[in-house]
């Protein structure tokens, strides 16, 4: 019986996560990393606004159909979204956005944590790939509390198949 490598593909950004980058023709660490372990390869996939995977995966947990958690439905009442696009037309305010409530990452973390089975697929990875800026901190985080052995940002992740 062989063994299986877990691997956690984390899409946070929504339907942005599909896009493709520029170096395109690189392989991505994720190919390598399934063409080093074969079939023994468990791909699962948490994403955030994707009603499908754009990977071919065993497992894909979806985070767009629940409700927010207070802190985003307060931002939201308070016009924070308005806010935020307002300060991502200049330089200091994008900076600002990034370390707010608002960015992306933190927003996709706290679906992340309110979702059981988001952090159960995270935490019985032996990898966590975040294919989007979004999902860096979830990754972070997961390797940080040693929940995961390893974490990678690979942006050329959507493209893989398998």
């Amino acid at each position: 019986m062989t063994t299986r490598f877990v691997v956690t593909v984390l899409f946070g950004a929504g339907i942005e996560s599909g896009q493709q980058a520029a170096l395109e023709t690189e392989r991505s660490l994720l190919e390598q990393l399934c063409d080093a372990h074969g079939d023994a390869v468990e791909l699962r996939v948490v994403s955030r606004g994707v009603a499908r995977s754009p990977l071919t995966t065993d497992t894909h947990i979806q985070l767009g159909d629940e409700q927010p958690g207070w802190p985003d439905r307060l931002l939201t009442a308070l016009g924070g979204e308005k806010i935020r696009a307002r300060f991502a037309t200049f330089p200091l305010g994008r900076l600002l956005n990034s370390m707010g409530p608002l960015d992306p990452g933190r927003i996709f973390w706290r679906a992340v944590r309110r979702n059981p089975a988001a952090l159960h697929a995270i935490r019985t990875s032996d990898a966590v790939y975040a294919a989007d800026l979004a999902g860096v901190k979830t990754a972070w985080i997961a390797v940080r509390r040693g929940w995961v052995p390893e974490g990678r940002y690979d942006h050329r992740a959507s493209s893989l198949r398998r």
